[in-house]
């Protein structure tokens, strides 16, 4: 039979299948690790199309019935991954939808496209294909080169002097990097009475040889804030809890200008109640206010870990 030629696509489908749904497993990325699981959605359609299209090419006879049928599969299993993923405690995201439409149009090429007698066609197909597959691994990309900056950088954590920076940052809204002499990145905070925190994805992750965590703060305000920091390593976002005193947490008055701050690595290390923090494995440096009376705009610069 035709479909003996897909049998063994199967197999990989199978564990494929089983990975969609582990509980919680994304919240443990990095953002490099969550854009390699993301592109898995590639290889998944790819091959469940594969797999599907024997069945797909008996009940339709033109190519453009296929092509539609195939999409509708696709865009109809999308959503129910999606839903069943939410109840498992996942994230539903429009962008593994485009990767499992990519996947999909990859499945049709090698089951069908590839068939067709005009070369020329057939390569122009192929060409859009991998340049719509190069699309969705620019993110990938950048952050590889960002991590490459970042370790020939080292031991400077962020000094905003490449584009790419602003990647290993996250905020609930928009950040900037200024341009001048010396770029910083710029915080426009929200209004009093929000949690606000900007957070640090440390692309450097050993932080073992350092005594000292240095940075840079300016304050536009006209008054003292206090701005809380707390770091944490990757057993601390692993655990289920993630409790307040299996961190490093600590609070700096926030002087009106600019404001230079040193953290004792030591204390660092020592700050998790019943384990020592893993300074070879540090995954996050957030950065925040609460309930300030006068919030306005912060500056941060020149990250760096240093010795005394």
């Amino acid at each position: 039979m035709k479909i003996n030629r897909h049998n063994w696509l199967f197999f990989p489908l199978f564990f494929a299948t089983t990975l969609l749904f582990i509980p919680g497993v994304t919240g443990r990325f990095s953002d490099y690790q969550s854009e390699i699981w993301n592109l898995g959605h590639i290889g998944y359609f790819f091959l469940l199309i594969s797999v599907l299209f024997p069945i797909i090419e008996r009940s339709f006879s033109s190519a453009l019935s296929r092509l539609i049928v195939s999409i509708l599969i696709t865009l109809l299993l999308s959503g129910v991954i999606e839903m069943i993923q939410l109840m498992v405690g996942r994230m539903a995201s429009v962008d593994d939808v485009i990767n499992n439409l990519v996947g999909c149009l990859f499945a049709l090429y090698r089951c069908q496209f590839r068939r067709l007698k005009q070369r020329g066609k057939k390569v122009a197909l192929l060409w859009m294909l991998l340049l719509l597959l190069f699309w969705r691994l620019v993110p990938l990309l950048l952050i590889t080169v960002d991590s490459a900056f970042a370790y020939s950088k080292y031991p400077v954590v962020a000094d905003f002097e490449t584009p790419f920076e602003l990647l290993r940052w996250s905020s609930t809204f928009p950040l900037q990097v200024s341009q001048g002499g010396s770029n910083q990145l710029v915080v426009h905070l929200k209004p009093v009475g929000q949690y606000q925190e900007v957070t640090l994805l440390p692309r450097v992750a050993n932080w073992s040889g350092y005594s000292l965590l240095r940075f840079e703060v300016y304050n536009s305000g006209g008054q003292m804030w206090r701005l809380h920091l707390r770091i944490n390593d990757q057993m601390h976002d692993e655990s289920e809890m993630q409790h307040y005193n299996d961190r490093y947490n600590t609070t700096l008055p926030l002087s009106p200008g600019w404001n230079s701050f040193q953290i004792d690595l030591r204390q660092l290390k020592a700050a998790p109640v019943s384990r020592q923090m893993n300074m070879n494995n540090i995954s996050k440096v957030g950065l925040f206010f609460i309930n300030e009376p006068s919030l306005a705009t912060i500056r941060i610069d020149n990250i760096v870990l240093s010795n005394d």
